[in-house]
C-alpha cells in the first residue's frame, strides 16, 4: 500500500507538490487562528483588568460608543453608599484627522469629565503618560487634547503641537501609550468640545464609569445600582443605519448607497418597527470580569469552531 502510494506521488510531482502546500497553508491558518484567539484574550484581560470600577453601558450596546443613557442619573448614582466617584463619559467617531478620513485603524473621540477624572484613585490613561501632561479641571472649556503614542506616531505629532480632527484644531499637551489595540484609539477631550463634536446633547452620556470606594466589592455596587434603575432603563440598544453610516465615516461609496439602503431598510419595515420602551431591559453593568468572561466565550467558541473544522478537515 505504502509502494503504491509512493510510486503514484512519485508519477505526479506537480499534483503532490500543490497537495502540500495546501496542507501546509491549512495548517498555518488553524495555528494562526488558535493564536489570534488566545492572544485577543490575553490583550483584553490585561487592559481591562487594570480598571477597578464598573461601566454602566445601554443594555445590549457591543461598545460605548453606540450606548445612549440619560445624564441626569449621575447624582443619583453618586449618591449610592459605597460609590467613590462616578464619570460621566462621551464617546464619538472621529471623522477626519489631519484631512484623512480615520478608517483603519478608527480613531475615537473621548470625552472626559475633567473634574471628576481629577478624583478618580486610578485612571489607565493617566498612569500610561510618557510625555507631557494629563487633562487636568483646568483644561475645562479648552481645546487641549491627549493623544495616544500611536496617533502621535501615524501624524507625525508631538506635545505642543496641534492635531486637525473634524475642523477642531486640538493642541496636543500629552501622550500616553497603553500599549492596548482597544485603548490606543481614543483622542481624549473635554466632554463639553466631546458633545459638539460628537453632536451629543447635554442630557445625554454614553456611559458612567462608576470607581468604588476602597475594599467595596464590585457585586454589592452592581447590585445597589440595579435597585437604584430598576424599570427605568432606556431600552435594549438596536442597531440603525445612521450608526453604521457614522461609523463608516466620509467613506463616499458607502455615502453613494446610503439612500438606496435607507429606501431598502424602510420597504422592508424598520422604519415602522417598534422601538422599545424604557424598562424593557434592564441596565447593562460590566466590570473587569464581564469583559473578560465576554472574550473568554467568543475565544472559547472559536476554539471549538477550529476543533471541528480541524478534525473533519475543512479549511
Amino acid at each position: 500500500m505504502f509502494a503504491f502510494a509512493l510510486r503514484n506521488l512519485l508519477s505526479r510531482p506537480l499534483r503532490s507538490a500543490l497537495a502540500l502546500c495546501g496542507l501546509t497553508v491549512a495548517i498555518a491558518g488553524m495555528v494562526g487562528l488558535f493564536s489570534v484567539a488566545e492572544g485577543i484574550q490575553d490583550t483584553v484581560q490585561s487592559t481591562f483588568g487594570k480598571m477597578p470600577g464598573l461601566v454602566i453601558i445601554q443594555p445590549g450596546a457591543p461598545i460605548p460608543l453606540f450606548s445612549r443613557l440619560p445624564s441626569d442619573w449621575d447624582a443619583e448614582l453618586s449618591a449610592i453608599e459605597g460609590v467613590h466617584v462616578v464619570h460621566p463619559e462621551v464617546w464619538a467617531r472621529a471623522h477626519l484627522v489631519n484631512g484623512k478620513a480615520a478608517i483603519s485603524p478608527p480613531r475615537f473621540l473621548f470625552g472626559s469629565d475633567l473634574a471628576r477624572a481629577d478624583r478618580l484613585l486610578y485612571s489607565i490613561y493617566r498612569e500610561k503618560m510618557t510625555a507631557g501632561r494629563y487633562l487636568t479641571a483646568d483644561d475645562r472649556g479648552t481645546l487641549h487634547c491627549v493623544i495616544s503614542k500611536a496617533i502621535a506616531e501615524e501624524q507625525h505629532r508631538a506635545v505642543g503641537d496641534t492635531l486637525k480632527v473634524d475642523g477642531k484644531d486640538l493642541e496636543i499637551v500629552g501622550i500616553y501609550d497603553t500599549k492596548s489595540l482597544f485603548l490606543d484609539v481614543a483622542i481624549i477631550i473635554d466632554i463639553t468640545l466631546a458633545r459638539e463634536m460628537g453632536k451629543v446633547g447635554e442630557d445625554t452620556v454614553c456611559n458612567f464609569y462608576v470607581e468604588p470606594q476602597a475594599a467595596v466589592r464590585y457585586s454589592d455596587i452592581a447590585d445597589r445600582i440595579n435597585a437604584l434603575l430598576a424599570n427605568r432603563g432606556p431600552g435594549a440598544w438596536q442597531p440603525t443605519l445612521d450608526q453604521a453610516l457614522d461609523l463608516a465615516g466620509d467613506n463616499a461609496a458607502v455615502k453613494q448607497l446610503a439612500p438606496l439602503a435607507k429606501a431598502a431598510l424602510a420597504a422592508a419595515g424598520e422604519a415602522n418597527a417598534p422601538k422599545p420602551s424604557p424598562g424593557d431591559a434592564p441596565i447593562e453593568i460590566r466590570s473587569p470580569e464581564d469583559w473578560s468572561d465576554q472574550v473568554q466565550q467568543f475565544t472559547a467558541d472559536l476554539d471549538l469552531f477550529l476543533a471541528i473544522m480541524t478534525t473533519i478537515g475543512i479549511t
